[in-house]
């Protein structure tokens, strides 16, 4: 471990992750994952909308679009 500014350490070879290919495609999947969070809440806010316009329950999302997850 490093010690670092404020007596905290930080791993071995946390910089050369941070700066690498595989933290890169991580982040890349978490902005994916967050993407598609919004959309399926947009569509669920819509459902719940248009549901409310017609006076029937509101349908859920399908489970096939949550198993993306």
């Amino acid at each position: 471990m490093h010690q670092r500014k404020g007596g905290r350490e930080i791993p071995h070879k946390f910089e050369e992750f941070v700066y690498g290919e595989l933290c890169y495609q991580f982040c890349e999947a978490i902005l994916d994952y967050c993407k598609y969070l919004l959309k399926l809440d947009k569509k669920r806010l819509e459902l719940e909308e248009d549901a409310k316009k017609r006076r029937i329950p509101a349908p859920k999302i399908l489970k096939s679009e949550t198993d993306k997850l």
